[in-house]
């Protein structure tokens, strides 16, 4: 999950993609920024704050879990 302030909307989207476009993900946002794991269980989102990381001018700190989580069947599936 992409956040960019709170109580804002947020961008869910897969690990490997922000990783690859976090500057183009967060151009132009002031600070440090923030973005963190996240599953959809049963069309509920569940924040998994084990996978958390913060994005600056000084760099990006990340904290990933290098197993992945059980997700639900199908999760894994083409779209």
């Amino acid at each position: 999950m992409v956040a960019y302030a709170p109580g804002r909307e947020a961008l869910l989207c897969d690990r490997d993609d922000v990783l690859a476009d976090l500057d183009l993900l967060y151009a132009g946002a002031p600070g440090a920024r923030y973005f963190c794991g996240a599953d959809l269980d049963e069309d509920r989102l569940v924040l998994t704050v084990e996978d958390f990381a913060e994005f600056s001018d000084q760099g990006v700190t990340v904290h990933v879990r290098d197993e992945p989580r059980s997700r639900r069947p199908g999760a894994d599936a083409p779209r």
